[in-house]
């Protein structure tokens, strides 16, 4: 008869937070998606010899870690998506052109905040409904 003792009590857990490529301290990387921030996990995991992990991911990182679920099932025993939506967003590697769209946005000084948000989703409408 045990002491209420497992092996899983015998070895304490590890928690490891990683930033995701173009994030944090990690490296800028022209190429952003979800497949290969995923890569960037499967590769962390090998590197540190873990062989099969709890994965946990926030919004982005949520869909990053259903995506090594779904491409290396071996490597995931139980999976946490937190907040993330149910629907179809645009790829990663368009937020570019988002982005520098935001940046050409002209308001002129002196416009009400609600006019300086008609303004600028005028401006942006073109831009947003052809990638969409």
């Amino acid at each position: 008869r045990g002491r209420g003792r497992t092996r899983g009590d015998a070895v304490p857990p590890q928690v490891l937070a990683l930033d995701a490529r173009n994030h944090g301290g990690s490296p800028h990387s022209p190429h952003m998606t979800y497949e290969a921030m995923s890569l960037d996990v499967q590769h962390l995991l090998e590197r540190l010899g873990i062989a099969k992990c709890i994965l946990l991911g926030h919004s982005m990182g949520g869909k990053t870690a259903m995506t090594l679920a779904l491409r290396r099932p071996d490597l995931v025993e139980r999976l946490i998506s937190v907040d993330i939506s149910p629907v179809s967003t645009a790829p990663v590697s368009e937020f570019a052109a988002y982005i520098s769209a935001m940046r050409s946005v002209r308001i002129p000084d002196g416009l009400s905040r609600s006019a300086a948000r008609q303004l600028a989703d005028d401006q942006l409408r073109p831009i947003v409904q052809r990638r969409a």
